[in-house]
């Protein structure tokens, strides 16, 4: 099977390129004289006919040759190729490299996946035994796998859960396989299915369970520095966080303060000012307009001329049009 196998992985195909096909030619036919047609028009039309078809054909001739020239470069290039090849699988370490590779391929097609059965540790001997088997042939034998007493349930755990898996080694013998050792390796086909599980996931948790699972994959590498990446990413997405509440609240507090400056601004007799309903009524948000009536010290007598469409109460005291009150000079402020 080996011979057959690696004679096919050896085996080149001369390469096989169809020449390419010229277009027929255009038949000048022979056109009428039209009724209504003068002669010297007659016969104009046909010299353009003439050039026209000629120019066509001409065209032709001009697509073939280069269609026959690429050709030509194709099959030069193929047939190089193609030597080449011949000459480099006639040599003796790629001969070797390919009966290597057939030789495998011939086991796994013989053995299929080798699997462990009836796993027992022996605690005396610190030593697990197994019944290695084929799922594709009838063979089966015992093996021993020495593994010390503090390693061996977790050992027989990722043997349970298909973490670790059987390698067989074969020598060929008079032309017959013929087994040689046997060793523990990790699933690499369970570390792939697991590790697309954790990228599609794409979380710092199923990265750190991927490595957990599987410390001595080579993906365990790949998973850290995703885990990496994500950090780095949450790291910056936390400092412009921060940068823009910094701004945002900067930014309000610049707004309190020229709120706060609007209020204290002086007022006189006659100045329109306006009251926000939302530091004087809560939940309410209407805007209260007047006009300053009269000052006396720090309050100031306010002439009510808008209430936003509310009747809000204010110290007691329902607000509406035309109504007179007295209030605090840092409790309104100028508006339009």
């Amino acid at each position: 099977m080996v011979s057959i196998l690696t004679e096919e992985r050896l085996k080149v195909v001369k390469p096989v390129i169809s020449k390419p096909q010229k277009e027929k030619y255009i038949v000048e036919k022979k056109l009428k004289k039209g009724e209504f047609e003068t002669s010297s028009d007659y016969e104009l039309r046909l010299e353009k006919e003439k050039i026209r078809i000629s120019e066509k054909n001409k065209a032709i001739d001009e697509a073939y040759s280069i269609a026959q020239l690429q050709y030509n470069q194709l099959v030069n290039h193929s047939l190089a190729q193609y030597s080449e090849l011949v000459r480099k699988n006639k040599q003796e370490s790629v001969i070797r490299d390919v009966a290597n590779q057939s030789a495998k391929r011939a086991i796994n097609m013989l053995f299929g996946d080798p699997k462990f059965k009836n796993v027992k540790y022996d605690a005396d001997n610190e030593q697990f035994t197994a019944d290695l088997y084929s799922v594709l042939n009838s063979f089966s034998m015992k093996v021993t796998i020495p593994i010390p007493i503090n390693e061996a349930k977790e050992f027989k755990k990722r043997i349970n859960n298909r973490l670790f898996v059987p390698s067989v080694q074969f020598n060929v013998v008079l032309g017959k396989l013929k087994f040689s050792n046997v060793s523990v390796v990790g699933n690499e086909f369970r570390q792939s299915k697991d590790f697309d599980i954790a990228k599609s996931k794409d979380t710092k948790f199923a990265y750190y369970e991927f490595i957990d699972t599987h410390p001595k994959s080579s993906l365990s590498k790949k998973a850290q520095q995703r885990i990496d990446e994500i950090h780095e990413a949450e790291h910056i997405a936390r400092i412009k966080a921060e940068k823009e509440a910094k701004i945002r609240a900067q930014r309000a507090a610049e707004a309190r303060a020229k709120e706060q400056q609007a209020y204290m601004k002086e007022k006189f007799v006659g100045n329109k000012v306006c009251m926000s309903g939302s530091m004087a009524f809560g939940f309410i948000n209407p805007t209260i307009k007047g006009f300053v009536e009269s000052k006396n010290g720090n309050n100031i007598q306010i002439r009510i001329v808008d209430t936003d469409g509310t009747s809000p109460y204010y110290n007691g005291v329902e607000l509406r049009a035309n109504l007179l009150i007295w209030d605090s000079y840092s409790s309104w402020k100028h508006c339009n």
